[in-house]
């Protein structure tokens, strides 16, 4: 078992879109002091995370300052902050269900090996997806987020895509961080852990509110109460959440636009061609 001890910080990012912290915040943030008093909590803004890129990672800086976006620079700063002080990222949304230092127990003992930790996505089409939403660095200075940063750094513009969630998912967020795991050297990658989803963040954005949270068992919890999510992102998740209708609605309606279309067709040129659908003189 490894013998480094965990790094005794929580990182929470805020003030990339709001000026003042919303009561339901400062509330949350309460608890989350109360219950983890032995850690110390520490909240990053858009001055504390540009002066890091800027002092720690200035071949970074160019990027960060592109981004179109308050929520890329704060995603960028995130594997910055872990590589330079190590610790615990949460999304403020972020529930931890237990005191981080149990949860770290549980982790040193389910996987000795760990060095890195990455919560999976549960609103992935696909088993491997993760998200930034909750990482965890035993110790600073760990590769894996040196790797990630520089891929963030060269993402082409503002990411892939037709819209702003798209290229935002793609640039900074749980896409980026997916590709950046599945490129890491594979000798070391046995060191960075995706957190299972039935202990760490078993509810997707269609459970909101559901009995998942209170599954046996369970670590963590994302409430998915994300501030920055635009139209369209309401737009992907009412067709994520309701995919399998629309798996069987979009072909039985092609099907009968289809069916329609020959019996019209079938009608023009019987009348057209045949003599008992000529009309007499």
């Amino acid at each position: 078992m490894s013998q480094n001890p965990w790094t005794h910080k929580i990182h929470l990012s805020f003030g990339f879109f709001d000026g003042e912290m919303p009561p339901k915040i400062k509330k949350a943030l309460k608890k989350l002091r109360d219950q983890n008093s032995n850690m110390q909590i520490k909240i990053w803004g858009p001055k504390e995370s540009r002066h890091l890129i800027a002092t720690k990672y200035p071949w970074a800086l160019k990027k960060y300052d592109s981004f179109k976006w308050p929520i890329q620079r704060s995603d960028m700063s995130r594997p910055a902050i872990l590589h330079a002080e190590g610790g615990t990222y949460m999304d403020l949304d972020y529930k931890l269900k237990k005191p981080l230092s149990k949860i770290m127990e549980h982790l040193s003992g389910a996987y000795p090996e760990g060095e890195v930790f990455i919560n999976r996505s549960p609103n992935s089409l696909g088993p491997s997806s993760l998200s930034n939403s909750l990482m965890l660095a035993k110790q600073p200075g760990h590769p894996f987020w040196l790797h990630f940063l520089k891929r963030i750094s060269e993402v082409h513009g503002n990411g892939r895509g037709f819209t702003r969630y798209t290229k935002i998912m793609s640039s900074t967020g749980p896409e980026a961080i997916s590709r950046a795991y599945h490129a890491y050297d594979k000798n070391e990658r046995d060191k960075v852990i995706p957190l299972p989803p039935s202990v760490f963040n078993p509810c997707s954005i269609c459970d909101r509110g559901s009995a998942c949270a209170h599954a046996p068992g369970v670590l963590a919890v994302h409430k998915n109460d994300s501030s920055w999510h635009s139209g369209t992102a309401k737009v992907y998740r009412h067709f994520y959440c309701n995919r399998i209708m629309y798996y069987i609605l979009v072909p039985c309606v092609i099907a009968v636009v289809i069916v329609i279309i020959i019996v019209c067709l079938r009608l023009k040129r019987c009348r057209s061609t045949c003599a008992p659908c000529k009309f007499k003189k």
